[in-house]
């Protein structure tokens, strides 16, 4: 299975500076559960302009640490959202948290790369 996580595209956006990415690192993993709850939230108020604002945010912030399967299942969550299409979103949303418990074990070896 292929790594969750492009550490050398994340660093080539980051311009090689391996601080900042374990810095981004640590915030995206303090943030994904906050993110996931908010969207949670959203999902069951079934408020999709909240929804989409919340998955375009994590859209960015996944694509800049190269986690490209978060990147996009928040871009269907995006577009499902815009369309208003609350099976689909439903079904996006536990393929998210999938993702994100997957990349969780990534993120903490940056962590450990980098304090090492």
């Amino acid at each position: 299975m292929p790594p969750l996580l492009d550490v050398k595209a994340a660093l080539e956006r980051l311009e090689g500076d391996r601080e900042l990415l374990e810095e981004l690192a640590r915030l995206f993993a303090d943030e994904c559960p906050k993110s996931i709850s908010e969207i949670r939230s959203a999902l069951n108020a079934a408020d999709f302009a909240l929804l989409e604002r919340l998955a375009h945010t994590l859209k960015g912030s996944s694509a800049t640490m190269g986690a490209e399967s978060v990147r996009q299942i928040a871009l269907d969550l995006e577009m499902s959202s815009r369309a208003r299409d609350l099976p689909l979103s439903k079904n996006l949303v536990e393929g998210l948290q999938t993702e994100i418990d997957r990349l969780m074990p990534e993120l903490k070896a940056i962590f450990e790369a980098v304090a090492g």
